[in-house]
């Protein structure tokens, strides 16, 4: 059969599971002897598909509708768009062998191809990762998507997505479950924080260009209009093989930010000097112009940015935008630090422990990395390293996730509170990050310790041994999480889980037998479970059935088949 995947997001991450799993699924697919190709403006899975060399094209359309804005310019952006696909999707055909099925991830092409690709014999399916949040319940375009919905089979991850999609008025009949697969080795060993929370997820109009692949892109069909479609066009070259992305450029927005930095304010000018020349390990760029924007001090390679605010900030309007404001930017992963005039004047020693804090620079090999660079050991390949050092503690926890508000970090903390002999080491990076640093510092200081027991890691250089150091993983969500990937990785490897309600892996596991399923949002409830897995004979009974159900149920042959079956005979019985 031939296949084809298009995915055309907001952000992408390198080692993000919604990409990983793609890319699992592509290349095992290839291995059973189909044809598979991918089409999208994903740089991730581009780079990644031309390593396992599996063809692409890269096509550039514009930003989903999944924000206030594109949402917005997507009513005058859409025509374009559906032209250059459908105009792509015929191309794509003409050169290769008949097109059996289409594999849809992002918004875009759901709504504007799905009933061309239908109507012409091609199979359509979407596979729904994404969390339904407010970018979906109260999306202006959701009647389109759920018109469209009506020539596609939908592909949830849980039964817990699937009752989700349901309530959101999408035919039950349209929506099939496949969990999603797991396997030893990885399809990487080692790599920064990741799995499907989208830990280290960047904008891709900021990243730096990949080269995109031999495919042979349509050099004939017009770029996207909009305020996006300067940084989305690119040139293709005379072989119409490649394709670069240019950073949008506003000539207003940016003549008025090298103003600023001709005329800095005292407090920029104090923190300038310290930060300049990469005297806190890093480089920083100031008065840096990202879309309508402009950031007082930016770090391209942390995604972190610096504002110095006089006392118009403090305004109950002005909060109000700066809150909206960071809210926008941490879409693209961009974590901001508020500072004030005076914090910078009076008290610079201060300002920069706390960006130090943030920027949390990483040892060459596995660590924390949360002292200060100067002061970093020497550090070893050793497990070790990615222990906490009060080795005291009877039970040490693990948990690998985005810090985002419905990931629930704040409460496993404070469940841990409630648990002396317990230590936690998280993974993760994301808009929360000041705020759970604040907490574990906090919990450091009411313990009256120099060695914390919690210890917030946004890199691991290999996920391997930092599961090797771990007792147990917990999942500690708040809201929908469709799947936990992280979850079904630790099972296969032994290691027990504690999942909460929220999570949609735990509609496939037992309580007490395969893992340990909490309320979400419950910290006391969370807090004894923890205290229950000091009993050795439930940690080896968790271990021993969780690796057996992850093997049975979340094994790649086994997701790769079910993709499979459906492709073929369209149904998933005795699967």
């Amino acid at each position: 059969m031939n296949i084809l995947f298009t995915r055309f997001p907001l952000e992408s991450s390198l080692n993000g599971g919604l990409e990983n799993q793609t890319m699992c699924l592509m290349a095992e697919l290839k291995k059973r002897g189909h044809e598979v190709e991918f089409l999208g403006s994903c740089r991730a899975l581009i780079k990644r598909t031309e390593e396992l060399r599996i063809k692409n094209y890269e096509l550039r359309i514009g930003p989903p509708p999944v924000t206030k804005w594109s949402a917005a310019s997507f009513l005058w952006r859409r025509k374009t768009m559906q032209k250059r696909l459908i105009q792509t999707l015929i191309k794509l055909t003409a050169h290769s062998s008949q097109l059996t099925a289409i594999f849809m991830l992002s918004l875009s092409e759901k709504i504007l191809l799905t009933d061309f690709a239908a109507k012409n014999g091609i199979k359509v399916f979407w596979i729904e990762h994404d969390r339904i949040g407010n970018w979906l319940k109260w999306n202006p375009w959701l009647k389109a998507l759920k018109k469209a919905s009506e020539n596609a089979t939908i592909i949830c991850v849980s039964d817990l997505s699937k009752r989700l999609y349901e309530g959101l008025g999408f035919d039950p009949q349209r929506i099939v479950v496949i969990p999603n697969g797991v396997s030893i080795p990885r399809i990487s060993s080692s790599v920064p924080s990741h799995h499907s929370q989208g830990l280290l997820s960047s904008p891709d109009l900021f990243l730096k260009d990949i080269p995109s692949s031999p495919g042979h892109f349509p050099k004939d069909i017009p770029s996207s209009p909009g305020p996006f479609s300067r940084g989305e066009k690119g040139n293709n070259d005379e072989d119409g093989k490649e394709f670069i992305v240019k950073k949008p450029m506003n000539s207003t927005i940016l003549k008025f930010a090298r103003g600023m930095r001709k005329e800095p304010i005292e407090a920029e000018k104090i923190l300038w000097k310290r930060l300049r020349d990469r005297k806190l390990g890093e480089k920083f760029r100031r008065q840096y112009p990202f879309q309508s924007k402009i950031l007082d001090f930016y770090c391209f390679e942390k995604k972190l940015g610096i504002e110095i605010d006089g006392p118009i900030h403090f305004g109950k309007e002005k909060k109000q935008y700066d809150k909206e404001r960071e809210e926008c930017l941490s879409e693209y992963g961009i974590r901001i630090i508020r500072l004030s005039n005076n914090e910078v004047l009076n008290d610079i020693d201060g300002v920069l422990e706390k960006i130090k804090k943030y920027i949390s620079p990483l040892p060459s090999g596995e660590g924390p990395g949360v002292r200060e660079r100067e002061d970093q050991p020497e550090v070893s390949k050793g497990v070790e390293n990615l222990e906490p050092e009060s080795s005291e503690k009877e039970l040490h926890l693990g948990c690998i996730a985005r810090l985002s508000p419905e990931k629930g970090i704040d409460v496993l903390i404070q469940a841990v509170q409630t648990q002396p002999e317990v230590s936690l080491s998280i993974v993760g990076s994301g808009p929360e990050e000041g705020y759970i640093r604040r907490l574990i510092d906090e919990d450091t200081e009411r313990l009256g310790t120099n060695q914390p027991r919690i210890r917030l890691l946004t890199e691991v250089e290999n996920i391997e041994k930092f599961y090797e150091t771990i007792d147990a993983l917990v999942l500690p969500s708040v809201d929908n999480d469709p799947f936990g990937l992280v979850a079904a990785e630790a099972m296969m490897r032994g290691i027990p889980v504690i999942v909460t309600d929220a999570c949609g892996i735990a509609s496939y596991l037992r309580n007490g037998v395969d893992a340990i399923i909490v309320p979400a949002g419950s910290s006391s409830v969370l807090g004894s479970a923890m205290k229950s897995l000091s009993d050795p004979s439930l940690k080896e009974k968790l271990s021993r059935h969780g690796r057996e159900k992850a093997e049975r149920e979340f094994a790649v042959e086994k997701m790769v088949g079910r993709y499979e079956r459906l492709l073929i005979i369209g149904d998933l019985k005795f699967s």
